[in-house]
């Protein structure tokens, strides 16, 4: 019962600003007492590989609609002329 009068006495907003502080500070003993993990060179090599992909789709992507708007650009002089 000791509790319940105690949690009466704080406003509610106050104990959830309370939790949320606690909550980051656990968070961050966490963080300190955790090692980093660094990753793999595999993994790093995956993720190269993955975005010189991506960007090979994205410089086709470009030449695409670069070319698409290099018609238009003809046929409208065509029109104009």
């Amino acid at each position: 019962k000791k509790s319940k009068s105690l949690k009466a006495k704080i406003p509610a907003s106050q104990r959830v600003l309370r939790s949320h502080k606690d909550l980051e500070l656990a968070e961050n003993l966490l963080h300190i007492s955790m090692p980093v993990e660094k990753p793999k060179e595999e993994d790093l090599l995956d993720r190269i590989d993955r975005l010189e992909k991506e960007i090979q789709d994205l410089k086709g992507a470009l030449k695409n609609m670069e070319r698409a708007k290099g018609k238009r650009i003809l046929q409208s002089e065509k029109e104009e002329g």
